[in-house]
């Protein structure tokens, strides 16, 4: 029987050397893959059985779809999920993204800030889609459909946990309203653009018509500004701070859309949407220096107000400098695809050309071959005359 190895450097050795084949992770990936989507959540409070609770006893609060989302997000690798970032409906690694990538997200997402945020750019995110299946012409109904219904459920996901910041940290859950609205609204107007010239404009106008109504409904909600006079300095000197940050990361955002759209038509969308940016960008300095003028002069709750402004204009200033690249991207990705399909195209007529030459070629190869083969065919039939009356006339001599 052979010796039992208590040695743990060797078992770790031992331990790491066990790998599955490509097919047993497949069949795992595919596994965790339907459990996250099916199984129901962990058992909490009082569901929970423990015969010996230890003082370092701690107890799962997440539902077990996310749970095994953070299992499939390791069991994939890093690359697997950062190629599955730039998914759209469709594609292969879409579900990644939607069922992997997005709840390991929310999981990490711990202070009710962070949740907010975390959901708010989840939504966007489904617009964004969105945008890009429009620019494509692939944007069917029932897709808009399902974008839509999942933004609405992230939507609602931000507002709650809004809400509930709001008990305590009234202005960031201020904030955390209008800009998500603010952003939408951009959306809106992105979206309005594609539909005015794109075929799919029904399904586009699908998701118009929610935005609209949503933001007919919530509008850029702030604190009301009887409540923002009587916030202490130390919650203006936040508001200040992020709408300082806000703006800093629009300007970096739409510099870089407006030097990667500079070789653009001046009619295409890219360019309207472009011009967008750099004016949302020009009025977020604008409400920010106004803001920092009225704190200055203790009008707080003028302070507050162009704060937010500022921070909304950032918002859609990054909102359209986003769009401003994709529709750049899409752009050039079409104007390659018809120089490619010229050059097919060309190709194929050069090719065609030379098999009508070869063609040619060969019929009159053809013809001088014939032509020769009836020279040879004529000088035998001379030649054989000859041989006739030379016979006929030694048989006359012969006869003489």
């Amino acid at each position: 029987m052979p010796k039992n190895n208590h040695n743990p450097a060797e078992f770790l050795k031992r331990a790491t050397d066990v790998s599955l084949g490509a097919a047993d992770k497949a069949r795992m990936r595919e596994a965790l893959a339907r459990y996250t989507a099916e199984a129901a959540p962990v058992r909490v409070g009082a569901e929970h059985r423990h015969l010996y609770r230890s003082p370092y006893t701690f107890t799962f609060t997440k539902p077990m779809p996310v749970i095994v989302a953070l299992l499939v997000a390791a069991l994939l690798g890093g690359g697997t999920s950062y190629a599955a970032q730039g998914a759209l409906p469709g594609d292969t690694l879409y579900p990644v993204k939607t069922h992997v990538n997005e709840p390991v997200q929310e999981a990490l997402a711990f202070s009710t800030q962070a949740k907010a945020d975390v959901e708010a750019n989840i939504a966007e995110e489904r617009l964004s889609e969105a945008e890009k299946l429009a620019q494509r012409g692939t944007l069917s109904t029932t897709t808009a459909a399902q974008l839509a219904a999942d933004f609405a459920n992230h939507l609602q996901k931000s507002e709650t946990n809004a809400h509930q910041l709001a008990g305590k940290d009234p202005a960031s859950a201020a904030e955390t309203d209008s800009s998500l609205a603010a952003r939408i609204a951009a959306h809106k107007d992105i979206l309005e653009a594609l539909s005015s010239e794109n075929e799919d404009a029904p399904a586009i106008n699908g998701i118009v018509a929610s935005l609209t109504a949503h933001l007919a409904q919530h509008g850029e909600e702030g604190i009301a500004s009887t409540t923002a006079a009587q916030l202490p300095d130390q919650a203006f000197a936040s508001l200040q701070d992020r709408a300082q940050s806000r703006f800093a990361d629009a300007q970096d955002a739409v510099k870089e859309a407006l030097a990667k759209a500079s070789s653009a038509a001046t009619s295409s969308v890219t360019a309207v949407f472009a011009q967008d940016a750099q004016a949302a960008l020009t009025n977020a300095k604008t409400q920010l220096d106004s803001a920092i003028a009225a704190l200055t002069a203790g009008k707080k709750a003028d302070a507050y107000t162009a704060f937010v402004a500022s921070m909304n204009a950032s918002a859609q200033a990054k909102a359209y400098a986003n769009a401003t690249e994709r529709m750049n991207k899409g752009e050039e990705h079409a104007a390659r695809k018809g120089e490619s399909d010229e050059e097919h195209g060309n190709a194929t007529s050069t090719a065609a050309r030379e098999r009508e030459q070869e063609h040619e070629h060969g019929n009159a190869t053809s013809s001088e071959m014939r032509s020769r083969e009836q020279e040879r065919e004529h000088a035998s039939s001379s030649d054989m005359m000859q041989e006739q009356h030379g016979e006929q006339d030694g048989a006359q001599e012969h006869g003489d």
